[in-house]
This record gives structure tokens, sequence and C-alpha cells, in this order.
């Protein structure tokens, strides 16, 4: 009887490990208007539900982010508590918190899951602190790879 039981459990946690849905990558695009682009911290908070959520304390990836106009694009390590997070049950919301005295107006900010499941989250605007919630719905369309980051990019006529 033990042994039932036991392989039960093991059959529920192997089960639970499959369907879990985990971020492994979060795109954000920053307005195309005057002082859109932020240099303060930004924290993400992810809600699968109204209770149980994840956060990024400080999205902060390779260069210079969250500049006017740009596409920035965060995965692995960049995704702190967010990183292994099961979201199984759906992305509802996030909270945006720019962190100091600056503020930051984006277009809009994407969520892909390893499953290439993608929720897209409306835009807004966020500054000295402030907590914006913002809501999010799952796209019709999978995203398979992200082969590259997006931010810092430049056209060939910058370099001539």
């Amino acid at each position: 009887m033990f042994r039932i039981a036991a392989g039960l459990v093991l059959l529920s946690f192997l089960s639970s490990c499959v369907n879990a849905k985990t971020i492994t990558s979060v795109v954000t695009y920053t307005a195309d208007e005057w002082f859109a682009g932020t240099d303060s911290d930004v924290q993400l908070i992810f809600y699968s539900s109204s209770t149980d959520s994840c956060t990024i304390e400080s999205l902060d990836g390779w260069g210079n982010d969250f500049e006017q106009g740009n596409v920035d694009s965060f995965s692995g390590s960049e995704l702190q508590g967010c990183k292994s997070h099961d979201f199984s049950a759906g992305l509802q919301r996030i909270s945006v918190q720019v962190k100091g005295v600056d503020e930051w107006t984006w277009g809009w900010i994407e969520a892909i899951m390893e499953d290439g499941q993608m929720y897209k989250c409306g835009g807004g605007h966020s500054e000295d602190y402030q907590i914006v919630d913002v809501s999010c719905y799952s796209s019709k369309y999978k995203v398979f790879s992200m082969p590259f980051k997006f931010n810092n990019t430049h056209s060939l006529d910058e370099e001539q």
C-alpha cells in the first residue's frame, strides 16, 4: 500500500512539473515620445491570480535599457524571482513601478512562456515610485524562439 501511495505522490509531482509554465523572456517597448525613457530601476510584479505572483525587483539587461522608442528583451537570470515561477493558470496582470525620481512611458510589455505562449500587457506611465496595474491577455500566436536581444540596436548609417 505504501508503494502505491508513494508512486501516486511521485506521479503527481512529475505531472505538475510537466504542466508547469514559466516565463522565458520579457520584452518591453518604450514609447516613442519625448521623455518616455528612464534611467531608474523598473520593478515588475506578474500576477497569475489575485494572490499568486512573482517579482522582478529591477529589470535590467545588457546595455542602456528603456530608451525612447526601443524594444528591450530580458531572459535568464534577468528575470530574477520570475524565472521559475509557475504560470500554468495563465497571466492576468502586471504591476509596474519606476523606483526613483524618474518616469517611464511604455507602449506594451510581453511575457513569453516556455511553450511559446505570449501574453501581451498594455501600455502605461509610471513616475516617482507610483505603482501602475496593467491587464494582460493571451495572444493567439505563439513565439518559438528569441534568437537575439533587441536593446542597443543601431543602423548601418550610425556606423559611418
